[in-house]
């Protein structure tokens, strides 16, 4: 019984080919070279298993180590060779789990155990119940307790219902016995396994033998040096370590001192004179001071203010006495941090286009500019993740641009979400959903899609699927009454109501957007608020004074951002996306 919390998951395998896996590696440490290292990591490295960190970890496991030269198999090892019998091999593997970390297995099993006022539960929500103060365990962190889910789920006493995690029959067999286990019994066993390997230790401490001692060095013929001799009156002074070191220099004479402060003044007395100069002459202009002078005179704009002169800075040499006298305070490695005023670097200019005087337009078109030349973002568009409009637009294209919208918001271009969402139209999920509206049959077509690594954070982002097709179902005729709202505010406004909720921010706005750009909802009006108010977005669109603040409160201040970007970056500048980017023109963002 301990608490372990370090664990890997076996490499490019599911946890359904755990057991598998492990029989295969079992039984080359059978072979004649099984027990040699390089032999063995060449058949781990074939079979795609070997990680020179992760594997050491996660074979550490069912007890397998090695060195540099050989393979050494443990009791649990050697057991699980022994059996050929799958079901033997999850009950060694499960009862290996719970000596590992009992605590971990207790509250997994008890959260999961629908009988006894449990439910099914997301890997996420699972790890939020075991760092939260209810769990009395050792911290583990997220990539481990994900790890430790997988090789539970090998032992088949936990299995996936779509995107949540549920006990099987084995697991509701045990859950009682859990159960019954109390949390106090537990934690006092542990605390004395850990007394006990204490002693233990400091047993084996004692009874190991002393280290040898050199031989007394034989006495010298020689009379001892003069430093070597005891102090005067006989008494030991305690340097006999030092006896061999040389004689301390005599202390410098204070005129010799006095001397030297004056001929260093006479030496560089013309170097002060020389940066008191420079310190009068005019500054030479930086790169980005120039850029947005001549910026300026583009644009026929004021030109910024100069920069001003950096001062010098200012750091303590020594550590200063404390007020009212005493000892000053200790000194080098170990001494308290000393802080320094921290040096300025003046006034950062800003380019041209973002000084007040500027037109907005003229902000406009060089932003617009920038984005032309730096050529295209990743960004997401409904065409891109594979929606086509080529039938007549109903609630079914809306269904599905609102999965898409609950998948993307929040979350910058990348390319697992490309990848996830051509999976899922590969597999049918949209077809079910809105042919049959029937997720369960949806989620079934995923298949092993959620027990990958990389999709698991947006397949739990399908449990808001249900409300939203639920409520398009209840109030049928919903991207009607969008594309007649005859007002871009009115439009994201309904959107929010009918097809999402309060609790989605970019959602509504993308969800428009993409309906104006498929040329469904051609209204100009609507497309006033075709611009998706993300944190960078509205990060960008305050450095250019479009909004007051990149924190927006409220749902109407978002309203407010969306008309103003949209209407200064409409179409031409994808509904804004040339502001969203405008910080990575400028070298301030990624």
């Amino acid at each position: 019984m301990g608490q372990r919390v370090e664990y890997e998951a076996l490499q490019g395998t599911r946890y359904d080919q755990y057991l598998s896996k492990l029989q295969l590696i079992l039984g080359f440490l059978g072979t004649p070279d099984g027990s040699k290292f390089k032999a063995f990591r060449d058949f781990l490295r074939k079979n795609g298993l070997w990680d020179k960190e992760k594997t050491v970890v996660a074979l550490s496991l069912i007890d397998l180590s090695w060195d540099r030269k050989t393979v050494k198999q443990g009791q649990l090892a050697q057991s699980m060779a022994a059996t050929h019998s799958l079901p033997e091999l999850q009950e060694l593997l499960y009862q290996r789990l719970v000596d590992a970390n009992i605590l971990l297995v207790k509250y997994v099993v008890e959260a999961l155990d629908v009988a006894a006022g449990g439910r099914l539960h997301s890997v996420h929500e699972l790890y939020r119940m075991v760092t939260s103060y209810v769990y009395p365990g050792d911290y583990v962190t997220l990539p481990n307790f994900q790890a430790w889910l997988d090789w539970l789920a090998a032992t088949g006493y936990i299995k996936l219902v779509g995107i949540r995690w549920a006990l099987s029959d084995k697991g509701q067999r045990v859950a009682t016995e859990l159960g019954q286990m109390d949390i106090e019994e537990i934690l006092e066993d542990l605390e004395e396994e850990d007394e006990s390997e204490e002693d233990s230790d400091e047993e084996v401490e004692a009874a190991a033998p002393p280290p040898p001692t050199a031989p007394a060095p034989a006495p010298a013929s020689a009379p001892a040096p003069a430093l070597a001799q005891a102090a005067p009156g006989g008494v030991d002074d305690g340097n006999e370590d030092w006896a061999d070191m040389p004689p301390e220099p005599e202390p410098p004479d204070p005129d010799a001192l006095a001397a030297a402060a004056v001929a260093f003044e006479e030496d560089f007395a013309d170097v002060d004179a020389e940066s008191e100069e420079d310190a009068d002459a005019p500054r030479a202009l930086s790169v980005m001071e120039a850029a947005a002078l001549r910026d300026a005179e583009e644009l026929g704009a004021d030109p910024p203010a100069p920069a001003r002169p950096r001062p010098a800075r200012q750091v303590p040499l020594a550590p200063m006495p404390p007020p009212g006298g005493g000892p000053p305070p200790p000194a080098g490695l170990h001494a308290p941090q000393l802080h320094a005023p921290l040096p300025s670097f003046g006034r950062v200019v800003p380019p041209a286009v973002l000084a007040s005087s500027v037109e907005a337009s003229a902000v406009a078109e060089r932003i617009v500019g920038w984005w032309n030349e730096l050529g295209d973002w990743p960004v997401y568009t409904a065409p891109d993740l594979g929606v086509e409009s080529s039938g007549p637009p109903g609630d079914g294209l809306l269904i599905e641009l609102g999965i898409l919208a609950s998948l993307i918001e929040g979350r910058p271009p990348q390319p697992q979400v490309f990848a996830f969402v051509q999976r899922m139209r590969d597999n049918g999920f949209f077809r079910a959903v809105i042919t049959g509206g029937q997720f369960d049959v949806a989620l079934n077509a995923l298949g092993d899609l959620g027990a990958e690594p990389w999709t698991r954070p947006l397949i739990e982002r399908l449990v808001h699927v249900p409300a939203l097709v639920r409520r398009v179902q209840s109030s049928p005729g919903v991207l009607e009454r969008v594309i007649g709202a005859g007002a871009g505010r009115a439009a994201v406004t309904l959107l929010r109501q009918q097809l999402f909720s309060e609790v989605w921010v970019e959602a509504p706005f993308w969800t428009l957007r993409e309906l104006v750009r498929l040329g469904i909802a051609s209204n100009e009006e609507l497309a006033r608020c075709a611009a998706v108010p993300t944190q960078r977005l509205l990060e960008n669109a305050a450095r250019i004074g479009l909004v007051s603040t990149a924190s927006l409160s409220g749902f109407e201040q978002l309203l407010d951002a969306s008309e103003a970007v949209a209407t200064l970056f409409g179409a031409r500048a994808g509904y804004g996306e040339a502001l969203e980017v405008m910080d990575r023109a400028l070298g301030l963002g990624a």
